[in-house]
């Protein structure tokens, strides 16, 4: 047990913050906030990452070539940030399959994609081996450069069914398509195909 006497010489105030020591805390607060806000700014608007997308549009989509197991796929991505950015290149080799074209239909690789503009690539595609290619999703990486350096930022297609798989007027409710297939499952599937069958 501690005697008063002891307790009256121990000073109330030890280990408590100064009021400069407080205001210091308080301005750190402030400037890790005010920090944190502006690079979510930046990110949302994609300076530091930059915002692309594969959107569904009309044009070129699949051509298929079952006597040398290859497609060739049109893929249209959007770049939703707010500042422009060069697209260097696009695509890359996976199980099962050796990229063997990949160029922007309405002009040459790099090409500046500003904010809201969308590009239409081309992807062709030698398939390798039949039963190594994907079957999940397998994002498109589109290597970019930005205001903050080159970047690979990963696109999504939307998924694609075969034909006779299901019917054409199926609807359905949520994100997926339950009929859908993987890009690149659904294409070399149809590239694998006997030819005439």
């Amino acid at each position: 047990m501690i005697a008063d006497e002891v307790w009256r010489r121990l000073d109330p105030d030890a280990g408590r913050m100064t009021r400069r020591g407080a205001r210091r805390l308080a301005v750190s607060l402030l400037a890790v906030a005010v920090l944190a806000g502006a690079g979510l700014v930046l990110w949302s608007i994609g300076i530091v990452v930059p915002r692309l997308r594969a959107i569904e549009a009309s044009g070129f989509l699949a051509q298929i070539n079952p006597e040398e197991r290859s497609f060739a796929y049109g893929v249209h991505i959007r770049n939703d940030g707010q500042v422009s950015v060069v697209v260097q290149a696009v695509g890359a080799e996976g199980p099962g399959l050796e990229l063997t074209d990949a160029r922007n239909l309405e002009g040459t690789l790099p090409t500046t994609l500003h904010p809201g503009e969308v590009i239409e690539i081309r992807l062709g595609y030698r398939v390798t081996d039949c039963t190594a290619v994907s079957t999940e999703d397998w994002p498109i990486p589109v290597r970019v450069k930005g205001p903050l350096g080159a970047h690979t930022v990963d696109v999504m297609p939307p998924t694609l069914r075969l034909p006779g798989e299901a019917p054409d007027e199926t609807m359905w409710s949520g994100d997926r398509d339950p009929y859908g297939r993987s890009w690149q499952d659904a294409l070399a599937r149809q590239a694998c195909a006997p030819p005439n069958a």
